[in-house]
Order: structure tokens, then C-alpha cells, then sequence
């Protein structure tokens, strides 16, 4: 027996409220509220900074979203090399390569300059 409830808003639009394992097995997909909210999280961050003008790409966003380095991606986006980027933030190539691989975390003085190199904020850098 179907537990579904109509409520109508103040707006006059009829919703159906039912039990979220009624409506996962109605769509086939089970509700992860986790794994929604920290999905929410990251596209509120990407849309902040869009707002602060450190655009990206769909492509981009995508990569970044599926874990891919955002400093490789912002790099990449930005057209530079590893060693243009090295050069532009004053450290060595090798550590934008390490940073990118995920071999090494960067150092938040490491990151503002990489930051201020790629006109992002700090925020864009961090996975």
C-alpha cells in the first residue's frame, strides 16, 4: 500500500510526498543525501567563483568534478605549460608537476602564488 500524501503550496501546485525507498524504487536509484550535499557543495563553489570571474569551462568543471587536479585543469584552461605556469608563480616546474600529480600537497604560500598565477582564487585550487 502506497503511502503517498497531496499537499497543495500557496501557489495552488499539487506535490507528492512519499517514502524515499517508495521513491527510489519508483526511479531505480537510491537517495545518498551524503553524497548529494557534498555535490551541492562543490557546484556552489563553482558558481562562486564564476561570480568572482574565474571561469571555467563545462569541460573543465567536469574534469575537476571527477577528480581530476584543479591545478592542472585551471593550468590548462589558462593555456600555460608546467614550466610557463612555474615560471609565472616563481617555483620550480617539477613542483607544479608534483602538486598536478597529487604526489604533493602544496603549501598554502605555494598556492596563493599559483593562484595569483592562474587569476583564480585559492578556493579553485583546492580538490
Amino acid at each position: 500500500m502506497s503511502r503517498v500524501q497531496i499537499i497543495l503550496t500557496p501557489g495552488g501546485e499539487r506535490l507528492a510526498i512519499m517514502p524515499a525507498e517508495e521513491y527510489e524504487a519508483l526511479v531505480g536509484q537510491t537517495i545518498n543525501a551524503e553524497e548529494d550535499a557534498t555535490d551541492l557543495a562543490r557546484i556552489d563553489e563553482l558558481l562562486a567563483a564564476k561570480e568572482r570571474g574565474a571561469t571555467l569551462s563545462l569541460e573543465g568543471t567536469k574534469r575537476i568534478l571527477a577528480g581530476e587536479s584543479p591545478v592542472r585543469v585551471w593550468r590548462e584552461e589558462r593555456g600555460y605549460t608546467q614550466k610557463e605556469l612555474a615560471v609565472k608563480a616563481g617555483i620550480g616546474a617539477n613542483h607544479v608537476s608534483m602538486i598536478e600529480l597529487g604526489h604533493r600537497v602544496g603549501t598554502t604560500a605555494t598556492l596563493k602564488r599559483l593562484a595569483k598565477a592562474l587569476q583564480v582564487d585559492i578556493d579553485d585550487l583546492v580538490a
